[in-house]
């Protein structure tokens, strides 16, 4: 739900304030291809979600992180849940996108930097 929003919001966006430059054929691509790539993850993350979270929670307890009690979570509200994961989410995200942009993530973030002149092939 949260991706169709996003497309028609992008849509809206460039279609409605005068972007259609932008919609080149390879972001077209680029945008099937995540999408696909969020459909296997979902179909996969529900089947293996109790040998993932297993998985997930050794190498997190190997790692000696400090964790907040299970009191805490259960007295936090919604709300304040939501904020923290949103918060948590923002900031894992920026530390991928920074580390995209070193010599180690290059390879595999220069077509999505380069997507619209890549399309292009007098560029």
């Amino acid at each position: 739900m949260i991706c169709l929003i996003s497309i028609a919001g992008s849509v809206f966006l460039y279609v409605f304030c005068g972007k259609k430059e932008e919609l080149s054929k390879n972001a077209t691509y680029n945008t099937y291809a995540t999408i696909a790539v969020i459909a296997a993850n979902l179909v996969l993350g529900f089947y293996f979600i109790s040998d993932l979270n297993v998985f997930l929670q050794g190498i997190y307890d190997s790692l000696s992180i400090p964790t907040l009690s299970h009191d805490f979570w259960a007295h936090t509200p919604l709300w304040a849940e939501i904020i923290i994961g949103l918060v948590a989410r923002d900031f894992l995200l920026y530390v991928v996108h920074r580390w995209m942009h070193t010599r180690w993530g290059w390879a595999t973030h220069a077509g999505h930097q380069r997507a619209d002149s890549v399309s292009d092939p007098s560029v």
